[in-house]
């Protein structure tokens, strides 16, 4: 009988301690914001110390439930990027916020340009609305825009959204100050701080070609040329930047004075894995 009574006990303290665990066990885990970017214009640039005025770039958040109070998402520039728009407080700001088609705002107030300086380096925007049929769940003032130092944005939430569904973030480079060149695209890095917003790395904003073609070439050896004619090395043929080609251009090979292509010896060479055309002196 003593034996039973233990043991009913023990089912009993077990059963217990498990309806505190149940809840924990069972309860679904914290909704995570999967975010993604995508560039919507992505300016070419051809030389420095000019600017980036038209890249925009498209934040879309799918659910902003999962956003937190201090959740920060920091956009850094690439060296060879800056803000220069005077540090001045409220006025003529590197970065500024607008919600729903508002007046550009920032963290101390209302945002005041000072002539010649007209809009900020950088505009975070959130529309009223994602489509026809969804309300955008980041046009609210949860959340603030601001700059840390020439090249940094950081978009803060400073509430929780409120709301549930999509959020959606506009980062236009309204400004931004070309320093020195790049090699094909401009790219930029999205740091997550807090379990709402995602880090993204190598996020193109824009274009940069040292010249209006949109290739360049290269060769592995350059050979000395005779009359007989010469088998060169490959030439290889890149894009200056992604999709700087468009599907109906053409690419012309255009020899210098006193070269021709040598197509009898194309024919002739061609199920020898000889490119299709050869070049010799005339």
């Amino acid at each position: 009988m003593l034996k039973h009574k233990r043991l009913v006990s023990i089912i009993a303290t077990i059963a217990f301690c498990l309806s505190f665990l149940a809840p924990a066990l069972l309860a679904p885990a914290p909704a995570l914001a999967a975010a993604t970017y995508t560039p919507i214009v992505k300016q070419d640039i051809t030389q420095i110390n000019t600017r980036i005025t038209t890249s925009s770039l498209q934040i879309d958040v799918a659910e902003v439930k999962a956003l937190a109070s201090g959740d920060i998402l920091s956009i850094h520039l690439p060296s060879g990027l800056t803000m220069d728009n005077p540090a001045a407080g409220a006025n003529d700001p590197k970065v500024a916020f607008s919600l729903a088609g508002g007046a550009d705002q920032t963290i101390a107030g209302a945002a005041v340009y000072n002539p010649p300086i007209a809009r900020p380096n950088v505009r975070v925007s959130a529309p009223a609305n994602i489509n026809s049929s969804t309300t955008n769940g980041l046009n609210a003032a949860t959340w603030v825009a601001y700059a840390v130092g020439n090249t940094i944005i950081e978009i803060k939430m400073v509430a929780p959204a409120g709301t549930n569904g999509p959020g959606r973030l506009f980062v236009d480079f309204t400004n931004v100050l070309v320093t020195d060149s790049f090699d094909g695209e401009i790219k930029v890095n999205a740091f997550a701080t807090g379990s709402g917003f995602e880090t993204k790395l190598g996020i193109p904003i824009a274009n940069y070609a040292s010249s209006a073609k949109g290739t360049f070439a290269a060769v592995g050896s350059v050979k000395s040329m005779h009359a007989a004619g010469t088998i060169i090395d490959t030439i290889m043929i890149q894009e200056t930047y992604k999709n700087s080609i468009a599907n109906s251009e053409k690419i012309k090979l255009k020899l210098p004075a006193g070269f021709a292509w040598d197509l009898d010896c194309s024919r002739s060479k061609r199920s020898m894995g000889v490119p299709r055309l050869d070049l010799h002196t005339r």
